[in-house]
């Protein structure tokens, strides 16, 4: 019966340490993905803001020429910014 009695009191002392450390793992598991997108977005404005410069640097800036919409610079041979 004793034995019974500390298996039981263990395996109740044990429970919440995995529990833990399953949510632990989750939770470190979910960061890193998070990370993961992070790095990938800034990744692709890094490309965006490359390409845009290029642009401006192939086509030109039409300088003190600005969009109706958006009032933003017009580069190259386009009447509006996009």
């Amino acid at each position: 019966v004793d034995a019974v009695a500390e298996d039981l009191a263990n395996a109740t002392v044990s429970e919440p340490a995995d529990a833990e450390a399953a949510a632990a793992a989750a939770k470190e598991a979910k960061r890193a993905e998070i990370m993961a997108n992070l790095a990938k977005a800034r990744a692709d404005q890094e490309q965006k803001i490359k390409e845009a410069a290029q642009k401006t640097e192939y086509f030109g800036e039409h300088n003190g020429i600005t969009c109706d919409g958006c009032g933003g610079p017009v580069v190259g041979y386009r009447y509006k910014c996009k």
